[in-house]
């Protein structure tokens, strides 16, 4: 399991000691012993493990330094042990490790390099298992792992952002309501209950921005306030407490973007034109970010 301090070391060395000419990433994401950049450029790299090829560099052995994947990229994600990433034209990518159909290729053979999986995304998300996407025209797609039913069934039109968490999913659409499925043990879906859920049910409305973590989940409302649900032992909520809770509570205000431990996704803090977009990770605040609970 990572340790709070590793975590914590490793935000910091991103955001501001990277090895010298390494040091402009725009976009940053990390798997649970993997981590993805993104360069202004468009280059794309990784480094940390790779037993299941999941830094897409054509080997299966693990890096300790960054290693340049290809350019032309536009936005990653990293699951527990897969990638994701798009190209400005729209196209998926996906590589690692697929055992749950998670790279979304029609196989369950694992790859070592990026291959391209489908065309028409705006935006991605990874999960531990599983992986969302979202296409140009606000259609929600997902494939990988559904014990728990994270992907869910019949996912529709007109969603604008997503985070997929560890075993749970969560989706805004423009007009500010929120929608979550999947796990619930730990509360993590907002909805009162702890029983999972295989469609989407809209927990409350005038959200702008979502994170899912490990078991917990976060949300920014258009007036700025800051609100928690899900697991709570290691007072990831915020709130003060280290209990549990399966509704949304505000934990504060005045806050721009949010990051949930795990790096399972930080989407949709800002609208552009008329589209939401990933959040910058090297800019969320360092100290909502939390160690992965394993």
């Amino acid at each position: 399991m990572k340790n709070l301090a590793y975590y914590l070391l490793f935000c910091f060395l991103m955001k501001s000691a990277l090895a010298p000419g390494q040091s402009t990433y725009a976009k940053i994401d990390v798997g649970d012993r993997h981590s993805l950049a993104l360069k202004p450029d468009g280059t794309l790299w990784a480094w940390g493990i790779n037993d299941n090829g999941q830094l897409g560099n054509g080997t299966w052995v693990n890096r300790n330094t960054p290693v340049k994947i290809g350019p032309g990229y536009s936005a990653i994600a990293a699951g527990y042990a897969h990638s994701l990433a798009l190209k400005p034209d729209g196209t998926l990518w996906a590589w690692g490790y697929n055992g749950d159909g998670q790279l979304g290729d029609g196989t369950r053979m694992n790859a070592n390099t990026p291959e391209q999986t489908g065309l028409g995304f705006a935006a991605i998300d990874a999960g531990d298992h599983h992986s969302l996407a979202l296409k140009t025209d606000g259609t929600l797609w997902a494939w990988g792992f559904n014990n728990n039913d994270e992907f869910g069934l019949e996912i529709g039109p007109g969603y604008s952002a997503i985070a997929a968490g560890d075993y749970h999913s969560l989706a805004l659409k423009p007009d500010g309501t929120l929608w979550a499925w999947g796990a619930n043990s730990n509360g993590q879906l907002g909805d009162g209950t702890l029983g999972y859920t295989s469609t989407p049910v809209q927990i409350g409305s005038g959200y702008a921005a979502i994170a899912a973590g490990a078991g917990y989940s976060l949300a920014l409302k258009t007036d700025g306030t800051l609100w928690a649900w899900g697991i709570n032992d290691h007072g990831q909520l915020g709130d003060g407490t280290w209990v549990d809770k399966n509704t949304p509570v505000q934990i504060g205000s005045g806050y721009a973007t949010i990051a949930a431990g795990g790096g399972f996704r930080q989407n949709g803090t800002f609208g552009h034109g008329g589209q939401m977009m990933l959040v910058n990770l090297a800019m969320a605040p360092w100290w909502i970010r939390v160690h992965r609970r394993r």
